[in-house]
Formats: C-alpha cells, sequence, structure tokens
C-alpha cells in the first residue's frame, strides 16, 4: 500500500525576501516581450499565437528581493511513496514535484537541486530550477511558483491516500488543483490536473508541466513527431521557425541536447491521433518518461545549449556542476498561445510520470526506430484515458495539512456579495488563511468604506476586480476619500486599462495627503505608458523627497533617472542612500552606468569588475555584458585615443575578456 507523509525538508536555500509591492504599471518588460513568426508557420498554427497575452503583473506584487546567501533552511514537503517510487512535493513552493526517486532502479528520475535559488526567470521576477514546477494561466513561468499552495490528504474508498494541491489563480481568476496517487506496487506516479472557471466570461488558458532532468553526455529527448517549433532566444524577442527533428540544423542531431550551441526551445508537432508522451533517456536507456491524455497536446524541450551564457544560466540556478535540461507538456502547441476556456467550465487531463527502460541500441540509433522502441515499451502498460481518469474518481478530503492564501477565500466573499458563483464548488479556501493582506479588502468590500493605514510604507496588496470601481466611487461620493483609497482605485483603474482616470486618482491621493507612494505610480504612468522623461523625472524627484529607504522605489528612480538623463542626479541620489542600498547589485549597476555617462570610467570599473554579483539578473538581459563591453571600450579609448574603433575592440575582447561568470547571453 502506498502512504503519504508531511515532513519537515532540509534544502541549502537562498532568502525569498520581502515581495515588492511597487505596482507594475508597465515595469515588467518580461511580459511585453515580442515574437518573429517565419513564413513556414501556417494559419493554423498561427491561430492562437500572441493571444491572450496581459499587459500587467497586477493584482500580483513581485518577488524580487532575494538574495544568494545559501543557509540550511526547513521546507514542508509532502512525501507520496509505494514500494517502487518515492515521490517528494514541496507545497511552499508552489507545489514543485521535486524529485522521483526509483527505488528498484536506485535512480532518481529527475534534476534535484541541492539548493533553492531563486532567479529572475519568472513572471514575479523570483523562479529556480529542478524538479517538476506546474504552470498556470499567463505565458511563463506560473506567478505562484515561489508561493504556497495548499496541500490536502485524501482518500479513495480502499484508504489509499491521494495528495492534493490547489490555489486560485488572481490573474485569469481561476481555480487549479492537481491530485497525485501511487498505486500499490506501480512504477507510474499519476496526476490529475483540473482548471476550472465559475465565472460568466471566457478566459484565456495556459498550462505547462516543465519537468528537469539531468543533461548527461548521451542523453536524447525523444517524442513521437518528425518536425518542431524552434524558438531561438535573443533580448526581448524571440524567432520562432519550423525545423525536422532529429536533424533541425547544420545537420546536427538536435534529439541530443549536447548538440545545442545556444539556449533553444523546440515545440513538438505531435499529431492529433498520436499518444502524447515525451521522453529523456540515457545512454543506458533508461531515464523519465511522461505521458497524458490527449488533452495536452503541446510538447517541448528546452535546452541552455552549450554557449558560455546558457551554461553560466545553469549553474547560476543550480548547487552542483552538472547541467540540466526541460521536457516539458502543456496544452498548446507552444508557449506563445493561450486557448480559450468557456464561462462555467472545466479543463481535466491525467500525466503519468515513470522510468523509461529500453534496449540503449535502439535508443540511440535512427530517431524514428527509437520512437518505436519507447512507445512500444509505453503500450505495454500506458491505460486508456477513461481508465486514467477513473484512477481519480470517488476520493474523498481527509484534512488540510498547509494552507496556501487567503485570496480564494477573499474572492468567494466578493462573488457572494456581488451575486456571482464561488470560485470551486468542490475546493475549500478557509478564513483560517486569511491575513492582513486580504483581510483590508475583504472589510472593504463589506464595510464599504477602505481605511486609511499609515502611508510610511507601500500599500501591500492590490484588487483588481472592475467591480470595485464602483464601491470606491461610493466612498468618495459619500465624503469618505482618503489617501490610501485613491492610491488603491488609481491601481484598479489602471489595471483595467482607464490610465488617465488612473492618473487623476493617483493625484488625488496627493491632494489629500502628499504621499511617495501616489508621485511614484505618477512617475510610472509618465516614464511607462506617456513616455516623458521630464515629467516622469518630477514625479520621481517628489516620490524620493519622502523616502529613500525602499528598495522597489529606489530601483524605479534610478530608472527614470537613467531614462531623463539626469545621471548626476541619481548619483547624488545613490550618495545619500543607506549602506544595505549601497551594496544592493541592482543599484549599484545604475551607478556605473551613470558614472560612465558621467565620463567617470575608472569609477565604473571599480564596481563593473569580475567581483560584480547582480542577484536579479533577468532572463535574456544582457545589460551587464552591454556595460562591459563599453566601459572597457571607453578605457582603452582613453588610453589609446588614437587608435581605431575596430582595433578597440579587438583589445577589449582580448585583454579585458568578458568573465564568464557574468555573461548570462543566451544568443550565443
Amino acid at each position: 500500500m502506498s502512504r503519504l507523509e508531511f515532513v519537515d525538508y532540509e534544502i541549502m536555500a537562498a532568502d525569498l525576501g520581502p515581495e515588492n509591492c511597487m505596482p507594475d504599471i508597465g515595469n515588467v518588460e518580461y511580459i511585453h516581450a515580442g515574437y518573429t513568426l517565419t513564413s513556414r508557420i501556417g494559419e493554423e498554427d498561427r491561430r492562437y499565437i500572441g493571444k491572450g497575452m496581459i499587459q500587467t503583473l497586477l493584482p500580483y506584487t513581485i518577488q524580487d528581493n532575494y538574495d544568494r546567501d545559501q543557509k540550511t533552511r526547513i521546507f514542508k514537503a509532502a512525501v507520496l511513496e509505494n514500494s517502487r517510487l518515492k515521490a517528494v512535493f514541496l507545497p511552499q513552493l508552489g507545489g514543485r514535484l521535486w524529485s522521483l526517486y526509483h527505488k528498484e532502479l536506485q535512480r532518481e528520475l529527475l534534476y534535484v537541486n541541492p539548493v533553492f535559488q531563486p532567479g529572475n526567470l519568472a513572471l514575479r521576477n523570483a523562479w529556480f530550477s529542478g524538479g517538476v514546477e506546474w504552470n498556470i494561466g499567463i505565458k511563463g513561468h506560473n506567478p505562484l511558483t515561489c508561493s504556497p499552495m495548499y496541500a490536502c490528504r485524501m482518500e479513495n474508498g480502499h484508504g489509499e491516500p491521494y495528495l492534493r494541491m490547489y490555489e486560485y489563480e488572481r490573474i485569469r481568476s481561476v481555480v487549479y488543483s492537481m491530485d497525485f496517487y501511487l498505486p500499490v506496487d506501480s512504477d507510474v506516479l499519476y496526476m490529475k490536473t483540473c482548471v476550472e472557471n465559475t465565472s460568466d466570461e471566457e478566459k484565456y488558458m495556459y498550462w505547462w508541466s516543465n519537468i528537469a532532468v539531468p543533461e548527461r553526455e548521451k542523453t536524447r529527448v525523444i517524442a513521437p513527431c518528425s518536425d518542431a517549433f524552434l524558438s531561438h532566444y535573443s533580448e526581448n524577442s524571440y524567432l520562432v521557425d519550423v525545423v525536422n527533428i532529429p536533424f533541425a540544423e547544420e545537420n546536427v542531431d538536435s534529439s541530443y541536447p549536447k548538440s545545442a550551441m545556444r539556449s533553444k526551445d523546440y515545440f513538438y508537432r505531435l499529431k492529433k491521433e498520436q499518444k502524447k508522451w515525451i521522453s529523456a533517456v540515457d545512454e543506458d536507456g533508461i531515464g523519465l518518461l511522461e505521458f497524458s491524455t490527449d488533452e495536452l497536446t503541446g510538447r517541448k524541450m528546452f535546452v541552455w545549449g552549450q554557449g558560455q551564457g546558457g551554461k553560466n544560466w545553469s549553474r547560476w540556478l543550480s548547487g552542483k556542476p552538472e547541467p540540466y535540461l526541460e521536457i516539458q507538456a502543456g496544452l498548446a502547441k507552444t508557449q506563445l498561445e493561450h486557448i480559450p476556456m468557456k464561462a462555467h467550465s472545466k479543463m481535466t487531463w491525467v500525466e503519468g510520470f515513470t522510468a523509461v527502460i529500453c534496449d540503449p541500441q535502439k535508443i540511440h540509433g535512427e530517431y524514428p526506430a527509437a520512437v518505436k522502441e519507447v512507445e512500444d515499451y509505453l503500450n505495454d502498460f500506458m491505460p486508456d484515458a477513461k481508465q486514467m481518469h477513473g484512477i481519480f474518481e470517488e476520493i474523498h478530503f481527509s484534512k488540510i495539512e498547509q494552507y496556501g492564501s487567503g485570496w480564494g477565500y477573499a474572492e468567494n466573499r466578493l462573488r457572494k456579495l456581488s451575486g456571482r458563483e464561488k470560485i470551486s464548488e468542490t475546493l475549500n479556501f478557509p478564513e483560517q488563511a486569511v491575513t492582513k493582506a486580504e483581510r483590508i479588502w475583504i472589510d472593504f468590500w463589506e464595510n464599504g468604506y477602505m481605511k486609511e493605514d499609515s502611508l510610511q510604507k507601500p500599500p501591500q496588496s492590490f484588487y483588481t476586480d472592475p467591480l470595485l470601481i464602483p464601491m470606491f466611487k461610493k466612498q468618495i461620493y459619500d465624503g469618505k476619500a482618503n489617501a490610501g483609497m485613491y492610491l488603491q482605485f488609481g491601481v484598479t483603474l489602471y489595471a483595467n486599462g482607464r490610465v488617465k482616470e488612473a492618473y487623476e486618482a493617483f493625484e488625488k491621493s496627493n491632494e489629500c495627503r502628499q504621499n511617495p507612494w501616489a508621485w511614484r505610480n505618477l512617475a510610472m504612468i509618465e516614464k511607462n505608458i506617456y513616455h516623458s522623461p521630464q515629467q516622469a523625472l518630477f514625479c520621481m524627484e517628489k516620490a524620493i523627497g519622502q523616502n529613500t529607504v525602499c528598495r522597489g522605489l529606489m530601483v524605479d528612480c534610478a530608472q527614470v533617472m537613467l531614462y531623463a538623463g539626469a545621471y548626476q542626479k541619481w548619483l547624488e541620489v545613490f550618495d545619500s542612500l543607506n549602506e544595505s542600498l549601497k551594496a544592493d547589485g541592482r543599484l549599484r549597476l545604475y551607478q556605473a552606468i551613470a558614472l560612465m555617462e558621467t565620463k567617470a570610467y575608472e569609477e565604473a570599473a571599480g564596481i563593473i569588475n569580475s567581483n560584480f554579483l547582480l542577484c536579479d539578473i533577468k532572463e535574456g538581459e544582457v545589460s551587464v555584458s552591454h556595460i562591459w563591453e563599453q566601459l572597457y571600450r571607453k578605457l582603452l579609448q582613453k588610453e589609446f585615443p588614437d587608435m581605431p574603433e575596430e582595433k578597440i575592440g579587438l583589445m577589449q575582447e582580448e585583454r579585458y575578456t568578458l568573465p564568464a561568470h557574468l555573461d548570462f547571453r543566451m544568443d550565443r
């Protein structure tokens, strides 16, 4: 019989830090990344590409205050185990399936990162590598990938344990749940996912299960198809083409990740009638196999590649030198797509995760023969769709072992007041999970009045449902408006595309009581929406006149001042900061840029050197590489004023080579 335990689990981990409560007003560039499609991508394949993209991460706040100081930290783990497999989940970190160990083979089937080290790769910034990540709702890594989920003990009629994890996703306003089961003596971990849209609106939906596995010398990724969409990375942009598998480019067998010279995505074009699966198999013919019911039509391989930048990313996120790759399963063909989900509907599917054990000669022979070898192995045990769904019938709730957020409870209260259906008829979002962040909103719509807390700190949470707009207006009409209420009103208006009204609300906030957060929001609208550098600078100077200790505000301040060309002003502001902020890598990067722009090259080189550390460098960001090249060329030009530009460039590459640990370029 299988068993489920909740235990303390030690990981060497960095500190995630407090959330950055500066609302996203055009700040998060990742969600605005562009793409180019070649002519080889047909109209049917283009149908949903680019649809359902979002313009802001609101109501979420940003997770960008993590460090790289790894210490032993305790996480709550859910361990589901039978005689064959042991699965370890981390409910506090997005429900990540962290380890899947095969007892008979004495083999870990996943890439288990020995550290929890966030990096800037997710929608809210913080993301970490390893295990299996569950991505819901929006292109990019799940907003909840570094946040707690509800974790429950479930049982079937025979008393066998199931693990259920679930949460409320606030941008799409849907609930998703994942049920896991290890049948007695089974080699397969089964998972049923259910996404519920109980609203009156059609939503765009997205799902990808991202499976990290070790990348060894002879690891081969196999999926049942002959061609794929190939996505190349560049700065804030993707180029998508169609290539053949396995000889994708320059006669290189792309089914072996070690052959990839740079970071790439391969989205496999599985046909409708084919079984849906993907595998990563090592030299000995053993590896991991994922399969699913037909709802998950997409499969993908992601590789960091053998370029210096890709290898550095893999090391940056890991506690060991062993590289990893990802095989993935999704609702759509590519990750540039969101597909429609009808109002009052559910999406469900079942996945299986297991070891694959095949003849290594066939696995590493001709690609079609390798596909047949894995498929023959899968056919020996894969249930049909009805049987897979049947595994999860008639299970019942036993106990909540860990709480997620209070936002599901808050949303249910709002829906009750507005006569709408609950977010789920089956999942429990108890009041015990509510914190101060949710309580302010529950009190607002139940009392009709938003109190004003001290404005020494920014608002700690946001709510963007358009139903709140008339509630704010009523408070204004009743003569009970205050600065804090206008701050929240402006954020809600902005998130609903009403920029001019949002601007006016932030101005009203300042009229009630001058505060740095309203001025900051005005500066962000001027910079990112109206593209007015001097007005943005004016507003930001007002903001920092009242607060220079909030890191999120100071990062925004630096960006505005650099955007407006106020380099000397930023250097003066930086000099006035406390020691903690002066040591911050992101702020020091902006200091170095300002020093370069004021021709203080030697001082800038004192910052941008081999010891420089930028904890939150972003996937696709090449700022350090660009600045390094520009800075050391300027220094050489100063030393050799008559030397031609071409020779300066060659000398810079030779004398001041970009250190490998600072190279995060994914396109080479």
